[in-house]
């Protein structure tokens, strides 16, 4: 008797610790659980056991399922390799795939599009549960929106039109993001906040907790202000804030260190950060876990630490010298040269290839240094290839690419035919896939465009003839006759002059 009572004492221990607020869906379970009308959207976990990330989702999955299990905000998941042809019918390539469900139509699902933390999550479903913009009618109300981690809050008469237009298209833009937006157009709540009519004010939870936007309110300014205060003064770069930085319309500062615990340092970039706020973010990101992201701000691995800003316009990067020492000192006078403009760009570049290089393939090798000489010469037709030498198409594309070349070569005064190592060279910071082709068309390279079409030499030559200013078909033009160059002798080569441009290629140094 005493064994069954412990036993039953262990499984009802067992059974509490195993509770979860998640629903756990199968094949069977899948489409009755989406038959209940729910005025609520779903948030639906595609996930695999053996997956890392969904391994570190599942304690902020969990946490924010009970949170929500309040508001009847329902959280689901299904395992994928126990349901394989369930999440092979919903499109499911990646883990985790997260979808939020509307009325039940899990075909018409959107992308979850907050980061993956319990407090994101939470953030993220509340909102999408709402109104996009949270009526606040008391101060009581006012009061508990502002716990939240980031909310904005206007302020604004019933009749202004315009900044309630202007606010809510600026909700809009940014629902998917992990913050609130609420209007008060109670004089008396505005009042009791010490807020004139209009403004806009942002609460947070970290950095200055309240901070009102300074200046005219227009949807620019607006967005603005969102972007900006979204964001810690001082943060960490991560997975789940790096589209946030790269969103921001400002550079960003990578400080790479293997810890925060260096005082003097973090000081050192909290005070750039704070000088120059609203013109550059800085934040530091673990070089232990993302050493190897520094070779795309042009820092050598393993110096640690490391300072570079990357300008996500430009695409620009700016470094700051490795081999000295970042003191408090230094760090403000290179932060304030960049903002003044007065550090040059870093330019990561192969060396230029010999000539014994380029005469082994038909194909222009362009690098960083022959960008400008090479693709944006405007009296050719370029037709330039961004590679990555370990990419299974580019490798595949290599032989067709060559034939190409070699047919447009007796054309070269007007159509070259090009490829650049997207890895080892800055390129347009928009490359993102392999191989990505542009032909950049003489007198308007401002303009590139793109390629997508069947990758063969005859289907090349078509696009080149169709969007190049020369129009012209390597296959169905007619290759110009070769002109014989008159047979120099020694006296004439001895004292011919040597022309400045030949004697420029015959240097040692490229300045």
């Amino acid at each position: 008797m005493r064994f069954s009572s412990a036993l039953v004492l262990a499984t009802t221990a067992i059974s509490a610790v195993l509770a979860s607020d998640v629903h756990d869906l199968n094949s069977e379970s899948f489409n009755d659980f989406f038959a209940v009308e729910d005025p609520k959207p779903v948030l639906l976990e595609f996930f695999a056991p053996w997956c890392g990330h969904c391994k570190a989702l599942a304690p902020h999955y969990e946490e924010a399922a009970t949170a929500l299990k309040e508001q009847a905000i329902r959280l689901a998941k299904v395992d994928c390799d126990a349901n394989a042809a369930l999440c092979e019918e919903h499109g499911i390539r990646g883990y985790p795939t997260l979808k939020v469900v509307r009325d039940g139509d899990v075909k018409g699902a959107k992308p979850y599009g907050g980061q993956r933390t319990a407090d994101a999550i939470i953030t993220y479903m509340e909102k999408q549960s709402k109104d996009v913009i949270e009526a606040l009618d008391s101060s009581a109300a006012l009061d508990a929106f502002k716990s939240h981690k980031i909310a904005f809050v206007a302020f604004y008469d019933q009749a202004d039109k315009d900044t309630a237009a202007t606010f809510k298209g600026a909700a809009e833009e940014f629902r998917d993001d992990p913050y609130l937006f609420g209007a008060v157009t109670d004089p008396e709540v505005a009042k009791a906040e010490g807020v004139s009519f209009p403004a806009i004010v942002t609460y947070r939870s970290f950095d200055e907790p309240k901070v009102a936007l300074d200046g005219a309110i227009t949807a620019q300014s607006v967005a603005s202000f969102v972007r900006l205060y979204s964001l810690h003064l001082f943060g960490e770069i991560g997975p789940d804030t790096y589209n946030a930085y790269s969103k921001a319309e400002l550079p960003l500062g990578y400080v790479f260190v293997e810890n925060r615990d260096d005082v003097v340092l973090m000081d050192g970039f909290r005070a750039a950060a704070k000088k120059h706020h609203g013109k550059i973010n800085i934040a530091t990101i673990d070089a232990a876990l993302y050493g190897a992201h520094a070779d795309k701000v042009n820092l050598k691995q393993g110096q640690w630490p490391a300072f570079s800003i990357q300008d996500f316009v430009s695409g620009k990067k700016y470094v700051f010298d490795q081999s000295k020492d970042l003191t408090p000192e230094a760090i403000d006078e290179f932060v304030t040269a960049f903002v003044n403009g007065d550090v040059p760009p870093s330019l990561k570049s192969e060396e230029i290839p010999t000539a014994e290089q380029q005469a082994e393939t038909p194909v222009t090798i362009v690098v960083a240094h022959t960008y400008d000489q090479l693709v944006l010469d405007d009296d050719v037709d370029v037709l330039l290839e961004y590679y990555a030498p370990w990419c299974g198409h580019c490798k595949k594309l290599a032989p067709d690419y060559e034939i190409l070349a070699s047919k447009y070569a007796p054309f070269s005064d007007k159509v070259r035919i090009a490829k650049i190592d997207a890895t080892a060279n800055d390129v347009d910071s928009s490359i993102q896939g392999f191989p990505t082709i542009k032909l950049y068309p003489a007198g308007n390279k401002g303009k590139p465009v793109d390629y997508a079409g069947n990758r063969t030499p005859e289907h090349f030559a078509e696009f080149i003839a169709e969007h190049g200013k020369h129009k012209l078909n390597a296959y169905t033009e007619k290759a110009p006759e070769p002109v014989e160059e008159p047979v120099e002798t020694a006296v004439d080569t001895a004292t011919k002059p040597v022309s400045s441009e030949a004697a420029e290629e015959t240097g040692k140094d490229e300045l």
